[in-house]
């Protein structure tokens, strides 16, 4: 009888270390949660600042709304969404409430859903998008001298991505126009020197560029995807280490106190 109570009291220690390592990594997770979400905001401003000189080069100003506005939206509630889902976390463990691990584990699934969604909206929109900025861009370029918007927009494309023109350079000459400052391969240039200018046009640059941001935004829903998977299922493990009761618990160290 002896025996069987300290090989008892061995499994209990034993046990009482696995959930105390479960728990360790839970709050751990939502650390790492916080840190996530900081890095969205983040990025929701540097995506406003990169695409921002787009917008203007759009078909019409609703076209502004869904392919800048929406995103930010969604990146932004995202962030604010994992905010509050670690709080949930750090009550949870602190606390030790089963109904909060539940409450986590329903948030986390989600969330799931929201950026499977997000990563589908991104395949739907990258189309219209290309379609959007193409017309826009071959329709706006002959008011590049009367309207400061499009002058800033195509400026600024054409130095970030160093191209010139929508097709190629020969398109400000084809729209009366004398090709921009911006153009140049150097600060300032004579733009009527080819080897001075950049000669390949924006138009499939400025494709390139979406589609390497919308793949790096897929990559990184995959990722983060698998990351919550791991978050879901030390949840689950949690619930079940709490008694029915969800008041408190157990010890993770024998002798510890119950609060």
């Amino acid at each position: 009888y002896i025996l069987q109570k300290k090989l008892t009291a061995i499994s209990q220690r034993k046990m009482n270390w696995c959930k105390a390592l479960i728990l360790f990594l839970f709050l751990l997770f939502n650390l790492i949660i916080i840190c996530i979400a900081a890095l969205l905001i983040y990025i929701s401003a540097h995506y406003y600042v990169t695409l921002h000189g787009y917008t203007d080069l759009l078909e019409d100003s609703a076209k502004n709304v869904i392919f800048l506005v929406v995103p930010l939206v969604i990146i932004i509630a995202v962030a604010l969404l994992l905010l509050l889902l670690a709080l949930v976390g750090f009550v949870a463990g602190i606390c030790q409430m089963k109904f909060l691990y539940v409450a986590y584990a329903l948030m986390l699934v989600v969330l799931l859903v929201l950026q499977v969604t997000g990563g589908v909206l991104i395949g739907v929109f990258e189309d219209p998008l290309k379609n959007s900025i193409a017309k826009g861009m071959e329709d706006n370029v002959h008011l590049y001298n009367d309207t400061t918007s499009i002058r800033k927009a195509y400026d600024n494309v054409q130095r970030e991505l160093k191209c010139c023109g929508v097709r190629n350079y020969t398109d400000w000459g084809e729209n009366n126009l004398s090709i921009p400052q911006s153009c140049c391969r150097e600060e300032t240039c004579d733009t009527c020197v080819v080897e001075d200018i950049y000669t390949e046009g924006c138009l499939l640059l400025v494709f390139k560029d979406a589609h390497q941001d919308g793949i790096i935004t897929l990559t990184i829903i995959i990722l983060f995807g698998i990351f919550q998977l791991t978050g879901l299922i030390l949840s689950i493990l949690l619930i079940f280490c709490v008694d029915d009761k969800g008041k408190k618990y157990e010890n993770l160290k024998e002798g510890l106190p119950v609060y």
